[in-house]
């Protein structure tokens, strides 16, 4: 009758026995469940029906099922009853003894009946913004939580929506937003305004910068509430331009020392800010030559770099040149050097305390050859004529007079003292040579009769 142990005792003249007896279930051969197929809604269940029979076919009643949804996620299944999760197909089985019956289950969406947005009309000024919110729901007026709403706008550059139905006014206008789930869309007016210009902020307050150094200037126009205006344009101007420039985002440049007041602009209103300019004083000096050498007459210019602490070069700046000896070499404001006498000198730039020095050395100028003066001239005999030569450079320009070595082609004609003394003896021509440092240079000198009354 039912599965378990049973004692059976046999009585006889007085004689007892007793036999336990094991009942065991007959084996479920065949599992069928009814419905075999099955459509549900999300969130909706139903009702699943077993029949369990033996190898005979025959009905077995009382016995307990194990129940199982191939994919929980899309349908859950307790003692039968299936409960719809999410759009999809599983299989729900029943299984005993290691028989099995199954049912197919579709896991339907529940269907969109209407999307309700609020608000339904909307006016917000520049630069504010709205949430909208959108509601999906099914005929029964439940919200599908499980359904997507996306948003766009008719002018992006007017009103902006992000895809959460965020709407921020951009500029003064009108656009309509549009929300949209599945095929059911619903419109939005929604309306720009100009907020209007309650404040202007500027920072920093006061400004201390050096020369050749920026500052960054901001300025925040807000409205009643404190609220930034992002829409708004803010103009820049400095009351001195010499001692800080403004560029049109508010980015100041110091060029000399001073005060400036630097204002913000934003319709009606202004902001002003006072900005002092010191000036950097140099750390370093650094003073550069082209040549170490230069000959007398020779010229040179030097350069000079200040620094300020951080290494960054200064410009503008005061520099006092002096030289150890004028005598030999002098120097100019501006650092020009030249050479007058042969030796050596150190030329020193000084600013702001700070000084550099360069030694330079004058040597004796160099000559591409000799002239002998006078040239070409004609002397009456027994006359004496002084002579001296002299060096050009080699663009042909008179160095310095030099002393030489004198000679005469023809002493009988006329004679030369080693310091440069021609005397004429007799009527001719005779040629004069000067010789210095390896040049040499010769002049053709012609003696003429001494007239009766010379």
């Amino acid at each position: 009758l039912d599965e378990g142990d049973v004692t059976v005792k046999a009585v006889c003249d007085g004689a007892i026995d007793v036999c336990t007896v094991m009942v065991s279930p007959v084996p479920v051969a065949k599992v069928k469940v009814d419905p075999s197929k099955q459509a549900v809604r999300m969130m909706e269940s139903f009702q699943l029906d077993v029949e369990l029979a033996d190898a005979n076919a025959n009905v077995l009643l009382g016995r307990r099922v194990n129940w199982v949804s191939s994919d929980p996620a899309i349908a859950q299944v307790t003692d039968g009853m299936v409960l719809g999760i999410r759009p999809g197909e599983v299989v729900v089985a029943a299984t005993i003894d290691g028989a099995r019956g199954v049912c197919g289950v579709n896991v339907t969406a529940i269907p969109l009946a209407q999307l309700t947005v609020d608000p339904q009309d909307a006016l917000i000024g520049t630069g504010e913004s709205i949430q909208l919110k959108a509601d999906p729901v099914d005929e029964r007026g439940m919200t599908l939580g499980d359904r997507k709403v996306e948003f766009s706008s008719s002018d992006p550059a007017a009103v902006s929506v992000t895809s959460r139905g965020v709407v921020t006014g951009l500029k003064v206008g009108s656009a309509v937003i549009t929300a949209s789930c599945e095929d059911i869309a619903v419109a939005v007016d929604v309306t720009v305004k100009q907020v209007p210009l309650a404040a202007l902020v500027s920072e920093p307050s006061r400004g201390a910068i050096a020369v050749e150094q920026r500052l960054q200037f901001v300025a925040e126009p807000r409205d009643a509430s404190g609220q930034v205006l992002t829409d708004r344009t803010v103009t820049w101007y400095s009351t001195e331009p010499e001692v800080i420039e403004m560029t049109s985002i508010g980015l100041g440049t110091a060029g000399s020392s001073g005060t400036a007041i630097v204002v913000a602009q934003c319709e009606q209103l202004e902001a002003k800010v006072r900005v002092t300019v010191t000036r950097v004083g140099a750390a370093t000096v650094e003073v550069t030559s082209p040549v170490r050498n230069l000959e007398v007459g020779e010229v040179a210019q030097l350069r000079i770099k200040t620094y300020d602490q951080f290494g960054k070069s200064l410009s503008g700046r005061f520099v006092q040149w002096t030289s150890s000896d004028p005598v030999i070499a002098r120097v100019t404001p501006t650092g020009r050097v030249m050479g007058q006498f042969p030796g050596a000198v150190v030329i020193t730039a000084a600013s702001d305390s700070r000084s550099d020095e360069v030694k330079i050395v004058i040597k004796p100028p160099a000559f591409a050859r000799l002239r002998i003066q006078p040239g070409g001239c004609a002397i009456p005999e027994g006359w004496q004529r002084q002579f001296s030569a002299v060096t050009l450079s080699p663009n042909g320009s008179v160095v310095s007079e030099v002393e030489c070595d004198w000679a005469v082609s023809d002493v009988t004609i006329a004679t030369i003292s080693p310091n440069g003394v021609l005397t004429t003896h007799e009527p001719g021509s005779v040629m004069i040579a000067a010789t210095a440092d390896g040049k040499r240079a010769t002049e053709r000198i012609v003696v003429t009769e001494l007239a009766e009354d010379d």
